[in-house]
């Protein structure tokens, strides 16, 4: 079950990444180039991959909590059963203090 979100994780960013980079370069040649017209096209370009790159880190963000939602539901029988910490007031050579037993 965290397959497919490690997918659209990676997905996503790759996208927020190139359409970050395509919104970049066309602004830098704005600055440096007197002709800078044919450049705004790829800045749309990275925009909309940007906006599509948020539902897809969404998704991914749900889909990992779901799996570790559904992890921790199994688990919580078997590992509490055994698992009980004592905290305890102890006086040694050392002097007084707490000692956590797990």
């Amino acid at each position: 079950m965290l397959k497919p979100a490690k997918v659209n994780y990676a997905l996503g960013n790759t996208l927020a990444i190139l359409g970050v980079a395509a919104i970049v370069v066309p602004l830098g040649q704005s600055i440096l180039a007197s002709n800078f017209k044919y450049f705004w096209p790829f800045a749309g370009i990275g925009v909309g991959m940007c906006v599509i790159s948020i539902p897809l880190l969404a998704k991914s963000d749900r889909q990992a909590m779901k799996a570790i939602e559904t992890y921790n539901a199994g688990l919580s029988h078997h590992f509490y059963k055994y698992y009980s910490p004592e905290l305890k007031a102890v006086a040694t050579t050392n002097g007084i203090g707490l000692m956590l037993h797990f």
